[in-house]
């Protein structure tokens, strides 16, 4: 497979984690923040995206309402003592480290991912 074509479906791999994630996340059905049932959640990473060892990782989101998702944004620093309290230390030192960990996945790793996820998926019901 030429380079181009692995790094087409590497990206479109990465989008269809990100969909599936994002789906498991929100389907906790109510801000995690807030505690509000909204008609909508953003599937919101504790620790950012662009981390790939914990980017598919459903430890590191929460379903946030906008307003709770935005403020997350906003004040980070309120943010992550929230989620130290929700997490536990323990549980949020693990993550962190997780997250800062230098992890650039194969088209394998993703596809194994994937399948994960998907079957993570099933067990909750969540189409």
């Amino acid at each position: 497979m030429n380079y181009k074509k692995r790094q087409k479906e590497y990206r479109q791999l990465k989008n269809r984690l990100d969909d599936l994630w994002g789906k498991i996340i929100r389907s906790k059905g109510r801000c995690e923040w807030c505690g509000e049932v909204k008609p909508y959640l953003n599937a919101a990473h504790i620790f950012s995206r662009r981390f790939l060892s914990t980017r598919w990782d459903i430890n590191n989101g929460l379903a946030l309402c906008p307003a709770c998702h935005r403020k997350a944004h906003d004040r980070p620093l309120d943010f992550a003592d929230f989620v130290k309290v929700k997490l536990g230390a323990e549980r949020y030192d693990s993550l962190r480290q997780k997250a800062n960990s230098i992890n650039k996945p194969g088209l394998a790793d993703l596809e194994k991912l994937y399948l994960n996820l998907k079957e993570t998926a099933e067990r909750k019901e969540i189409k």
